[in-house]
């Protein structure tokens, strides 16, 4: 049995007229090729008459608007509501140098998440949570930070989430701060 040349196989899918059949001949073509079934031999001439590869008898021809659209309709992002309320739900402490960095994580009621961090002007961890509780609280679309738990992230990298241990003194003066930094903030709004 001898195996077909890959000059018969192009010039077979270059003389296919129907543009679907064309593409799935010439990907046949590559496949043979790619599986070893096509010999290496140039044994047939390309297609010189007509000058060019077949073509459909008559193209359809559309007006711009009936032609189909290559990609579907986007559809539009969920709005992001202005009044969108946010609580905070984890407290992230790390060490940068003699700094603090506090990133703390929120949720807002329509399961939405970000994080904000900052990082605090002192090595003091207790300052650093007062420090980020009221650049937390003094956004103003933050509502609450009840049940906010605090972590140190040089612990996330070798224990699992719910495993993490809280410091709860931390914690309370998180809160603590927050509170007292969200009523002065909602008085000024009064």
């Amino acid at each position: 049995m001898t195996q077909a040349s890959v000059a018969a196989a192009i010039r077979g899918a270059m003389l296919t007229a129907d543009p679907a059949a064309k593409a799935m001949a010439a990907r046949a073509v590559r496949r043979d090729w790619a599986a070893g079934r096509l010999a290496f031999a140039f044994d047939v001439a390309m297609p010189d008459e007509p000058a060019r590869p077949a073509r459909p008898e008559r193209p359809e021809l559309l007006s711009p608007r009936d032609m189909p659209r290559r990609r579907p309709p986007r559809t539009a992002p969920e709005p992001i509501r202005a009044t969108s309320m946010w609580r905070v739900d984890q407290v992230f402490l790390a060490r940068r140098g003699l700094r603090v960095e506090v990133t703390c994580s929120m949720v807002n009621d329509q399961g939405g998440l970000r994080n904000l961090s900052v990082t605090a002007p002192t090595e003091d961890p207790h300052a650093a949570v007062r420090h980020a509780a009221r650049f937390i609280a003094g956004r103003g679309n933050v509502s609450s930070a009840r049940q906010a738990r605090v972590r140190w992230t040089r612990e996330q990298a070798t224990t699992e989430q719910d495993a993490l241990i809280r410091d709860r003194l931390l914690e309370d003066e998180f809160l603590d701060e927050f509170e007292e930094t969200l009523a002065a903030v909602r008085d000024q709004q009064r």
